[in-house]
C-alpha cells in the first residue's frame, strides 16, 4: 500500500478522510458533503479509499480509490493537483450541490441539494421541493455540519424550521396494509415511496409505504407536504 505522505504538506489547508476496511463507523463522524464523495463511483467499493476535503468539510478537493492509493506514482500525481484547489477554496463559502445525510444506527441515507442548516435540521431541496431532516435522527457528522453553519441562518428562519420539524415529528400509529398490525413512531420523511419514522428508542426505521394501509399512506403523504 502506498503512503499518503504526499498529502501531509497540505494538512493546514485540507484534511484527508481515510477509510480502512474495518472502520465503517467513521461514516458517523463525517459531513454529508464528504459522505456523498465517499459513496461516489469514483471512490469505488474496495477498501481502503479516501477523500481530500477542506478543513470544514464543505468542499471536496479529490476522491481517491483503492487503486490510486495502491499506486505510488498515481497517488503523487493526485496530490499534485490539490494545491491549486486548496488555494482557491473560500472558507466562508456555503456548501453547494448534493449532500448525503446518513441516519443514526443505519446505513441508510437521504440525499438532496443543500439549502441551509439550523440548530434543529438540515434543509435540502428534492425535485424542486424543500425538505427538512431533523438532526436528532441524523449522525453526529451531520449535526456538527449543521452547527458549524447555523450562525449564517437568520433567527426567524431557524424558528420557522423548528416549528415545521416539531410538526413532522408528531407521534403517529402506522397501520399495516392488512390492518392486523400497527407500529408507533414519529414521522421523519417520505422520499418517493420510502417512509422513515423514528421509534420510541430513538432509532429510525425505513420501509416502502405499500406495506401500510391506505389511511396511513395518505397520512404519510400529508406530513410530507
Amino acid at each position: 500500500m502506498a503512503s499518503v505522505a504526499a498529502f501531509k504538506k497540505f494538512k493546514r489547508k485540507g484534511v484527508m478522510v481515510y477509510l480502512p476496511r474495518k472502520a465503517k463507523d467513521r461514516y458517523d463522524y463525517i459531513s454529508p458533503v464528504t459522505y456523498r464523495a465517499l459513496e461516489s463511483p469514483e471512490a469505488g467499493n474496495t477498501y481502503p479509499f479516501a477523500v481530500a476535503c477542506s478543513p470544514n468539510q464543505y468542499e471536496v478537493f479529490g476522491i481517491y480509490s483503492n487503486k490510486v492509493l495502491s499506486d505510488e506514482s498515481a497517488l503523487r500525481k493526485a496530490a499534485g493537483g490539490l494545491k491549486e484547489k486548496m488555494e482557491a477554496h473560500n472558507p466562508d463559502a456555503q456548501p453547494k450541490g448534493e449532500i448525503f445525510m446518513r441516519l443514526k444506527d443505519s446505513s441508510n441515507y437521504y440525499k438532496g441539494t443543500f439549502k441551509k442548516a439550523t440548530d434543529k435540521a438540515i434543509i435540502v431541496t428534492i425535485g424542486g421541493k424543500e425538505r427538512s431532516y431533523p438532526l436528532n435522527v441524523l449522525t453526529k457528522g451531520c449535526g456538527d455540519f449543521a452547527n458549524s453553519l447555523k450562525s449564517s441562518s437568520g433567527s426567524e428562519e431557524s424558528t420557522d424550521t423548528q416549528e415545521g420539524s416539531d410538526k413532522e415529528l408528531a407521534v403517529e400509529d402506522w397501520a399495516s396494509a392488512k390492518g392486523d398490525k400497527t407500529i408507533s413512531g414519529k414521522f421523519v420523511s417520505l422520499v418517493g415511496d420510502k417512509l422513515t419514522i423514528e421509534k420510541s428508542d430513538g432509532k429510525t426505521l425505513s420501509f416502502d409505504i405499500k406495506f401500510l394501509s391506505e389511511e396511513s399512506q395518505k397520512r404519510a403523504k400529508e406530513l410530507a407536504q
